[in-house]
């Protein structure tokens, strides 16, 4: 074999070999590339959206939750003279009204501990979601399958009262009582992504309506909506 041969076939190997390198390194560099795009359309995107879907998907089971134990504890029949007493003036004109603090007291803690007991029973519970989240918003609200999220709720549920009263017209005002439970829960999806948060209900008690024959100490007094 000639010198000139020799040579010709070392620079054919040595062309060969840098194709090969060649494509190697670009096919890491392209793999690099779409793995980082992957990751930001994940971060960007994909597991907010996912986490909103988990996160409405809760909301929803915690509250159907809450509100049936609320609901066990009032009586169908709760009258408004139950749990408030009217104050009247000289002139038999109602002046103020007075929430029985003990026996609201004593409802919230029976009702605080049903509410406990039953979201208990969902810690770990899977929810699902459907797998179009990752790619729309649009189906953040919708029901389905395809992914699961984890949901763990915490001992950390509070019940309280809240006496509102608002006026209507130049003599009239409403009194409400609600029923505000608070309670904290975490959803997660896989190790990617966690979220903490708490879902506030108001569930109604008791209410009346007042028309005429207040006090102007009464209406002074509620200008704006007071919660006592």
């Amino acid at each position: 074999m000639s010198h000139g041969k020799t040579i010709s076939r070392r620079l054919w190997y040595l062309r060969r070999g840098n194709k090969k390198k060649l494509r190697l390194y670009l096919s890491l560099f392209l793999g690099v590339v779409l793995l980082t795009l992957l990751i930001f359309y994940a971060d960007r995107y994909a597991l907010p959206n996912i986490v909103n879907a988990s996160e409405y998907q809760a909301e929803v089971l915690v509250t159907s939750i809450i509100n049936e134990e609320a609901v066990k504890h009032i009586d169908e029949n709760a009258q408004y003279g139950n749990y408030v007493s009217i104050n009247r003036d000289s002139d038999n004109r109602v002046s103020s009204v007075n929430t029985d603090v003990v026996k609201l007291d004593r409802l919230m803690e029976d009702i605080n501990t049903s509410i406990k007991n039953r979201l208990k029973a969902l810690k770990n519970k899977n929810i699902t979601i459907p797998f179009s989240v990752i790619y729309t918003k649009n189906a953040v609200k919708s029901t389905g399958s395809g992914l699961k999220a984890k949901l763990n709720t915490t001992d950390d549920v509070k019940t309280d009262y809240v006496s509102v009263i608002t006026p209507f017209g130049t003599d009239g005002a409403t009194h409400r009582i609600l029923i505000r439970i608070k309670s904290r829960i975490e959803i997660s999806f896989l190790f990617l992504a966690k979220k903490s948060f708490d879902i506030v209900c108001d569930v109604p008690l008791t209410e009346m309506l007042y028309k005429g024959n207040l006090a102007p100490a009464f209406l002074s007094d509620i200008n704006a909506a007071v919660y006592e």
